[in-house]
């Protein structure tokens, strides 16, 4: 619809409410006041111009329908990819049984539940070998949920958040297998207690934006529990815990005052698996490599924000979660059972059986 020259309706509104605001005060309003009025009305431009506010709801409607069957049509004919798909769910169903199944072999052992008579009067306080095997079970469950995100977002052409994705399924591989070395159960006990201060954090960050965003005040009974399990957690393990993967300063010995992601990566991952980390980092971030090559002024359609289905980057998206989900799954598993056990490793077993399946 092409509309015929005309002067902003906007304009002539924003400028009544300057013309407003100078009579009211007596001072010349300057940019930052015109800024903050253009904001504060911003919806009134609906309402001046319901032309406009038409034909863009209308535009609205369609591209919504067309987006929508865009995305139930991506990947028909991609007899690969719709394979590829199928075995990754595959793959999921079958993590998530080897959860199960590894939760029921483990938390049946006839000592699991015993804690010698000790008083637990906080989860943050079980005994090692629990907290040891319940954030093995939490890391396996968690990668699973993620990659049934990067299915989702490398199904749906959206290979930015899939790569960011990808990015935490091999964070969440490498903690795993820095846990799954700590043969004491001590490494399991500080990383545990660590998550007080994420939460603590938390807490404080949404106290500061709560007001503004509108919205209620963090609770003070909150704060003071955490606060509380602090002083009985730097009582236990030192004031070093409070540092940023500050748990994880024993794997390194007495002399290191700092560790980072990267110390732990060298120390647990690979070298194929860290070239994965490195190659998805760019594609999550706001890089100039890809800023500029969005539009297709040939298709009107294709503006930055629709998303193109890739055949490859979807098969790489898979490929690679299925691989990091496996080693995820084999280390947990091997840590946690024992030798008359093995057999359960069909489990992980299955779920290689899938990955060889994908493209």
């Amino acid at each position: 619809m092409t509309l015929p020259e005309r002067d902003s309706a906007f304009l002539g509104f924003v400028t009544g409410k300057a013309n407003e605001l100078l009579e009211t005060t007596g001072k010349t309003p300057g940019r930052d006041d015109i800024a903050r009025l253009l904001i504060e009305h911003l919806l009134e431009v609906l309402t001046l111009r319901p032309d406009l506010s038409d034909d863009l709801r209308s535009q609205v409607a369609d591209r919504a329908a067309e987006r929508l069957a865009a995305e139930k049509t991506a990947t028909t004919g991609d007899t690969v990819i719709d394979g590829a798909l199928q075995s990754f769910d595959d793959m999921l169903a079958a993590g998530e049984a080897a959860n199960q199944r590894l939760i029921e072999a483990v938390c049946s052992r006839a000592h699991f539940w015993n804690f010698d008579g000790a008083v637990i009067d906080d989860r943050i306080f079980l005994p090692g070998h629990a907290i040891h095997a319940l954030l093995l079970f939490s890391f396996q469950a968690r990668a699973l949920m993620v990659a049934k995100e990067i299915k989702e977002l490398s199904k749906l052409a959206l290979y930015d958040g899939a790569a960011a994705r990808i990015r935490t399924l091999y964070e969440i591989g490498i903690i795993s297998r820095a846990i799954t070395a700590d043969r004491d159960y001590s490494l399991s006990e500080r990383y545990h207690a660590s998550g007080v201060y994420e939460r603590l954090r938390d807490i404080r960050a949404y106290n500061e934006t709560c007001a503004e965003l509108g919205f209620p005040p963090p609770s003070l009974d909150e704060r003071a529990e955490c606060e509380a399990l602090i002083a009985r957690i730097e009582g236990k393990f030192g004031r070093d815990i409070r540092e940023p993967y500050g748990w994880a300063l024993p794997i390194f010995g007495s002399e290191r005052r700092r560790v980072t992601f990267a110390d732990l990566d060298h120390r647990y991952g690979g070298d194929d698996l860290r070239a994965v980390y490195r190659l998805l980092n760019h594609s999550i971030h706001a890089g100039a490599s890809v800023a500029a090559l969005g539009v297709d002024f040939n298709r009107k359609e294709l503006t930055p924000a629709r998303p193109i289905f890739n055949h490859d980057k979807s098969l790489r998206a898979l490929r690679i979660s299925s691989m990091l989900l496996e080693a995820l799954n084999y280390a947990i598993f091997e840590s946690l059972l024992r030798p008359e056990e093995w057999d359960e490793l069909s489990s992980v077993a299955l779920m290689r059986e899938c990955r060889y399946k994908i493209g």
